[in-house]
């Protein structure tokens, strides 16, 4: 089987071509156990959709972008804080509308790198790579 590379910032990572229904199955009902829950699992599971972005269908992207966000609109916010921040995220990532491609600046430096983001709701230009890794300086933003 052929590799697939993806492009995550600078760097590319290896990606598997496909998921099984079974898989498909396996992170649609951890997905749906986790929303809106306050404990560890909400990290564990928003890390493995952030992981398998790359290889999940459109449909299944859209359907837990929009239940994340209907869950949001029926309790205020999905979890603690900090889940509701991971849920975002995911949300965000999984909605085609919101990538952009800018030129972000290294701290300290005057090297600039072209990389593909995630536009947060809150104005904040996401990496790929989670919600950890966000661009402070950016100039040059347009649509994906």
């Amino acid at each position: 089987m052929e590799k697939i590379y993806k492009k995550v910032g600078s760097r590319y990572k290896e990606v598997s071509q496909s998921m099984n229904l079974d898989q498909e199955l396996v992170i649609t009902a951890a997905f749906r156990y986790a929303l809106g829950r306050a404990t560890y699992i909400v990290g564990s599971v928003c890390a493995e959709l952030v992981r398998l972005e790359p290889v999940l269908g459109e449909g299944q992207k859209m359907m837990i972008s929009r239940e994340i966000q209907e869950y949001q609109d029926k309790h205020g916010k999905a979890g603690w804080d900090m889940d509701n921040d991971e849920w975002n995220y995911v949300k965000w990532l999984f909605d085609p509308k919101r990538r952009v491609i800018l030129e972000a600046r290294y701290h300290g430096t005057d090297d600039w790198v072209e990389a593909e983001a995630v536009h947060g709701e809150d104005e904040i230009y996401y990496s790929l790579e989670g919600m950890t890794k966000y661009f402070h300086t950016t100039r040059n933003i347009r649509n994906k």
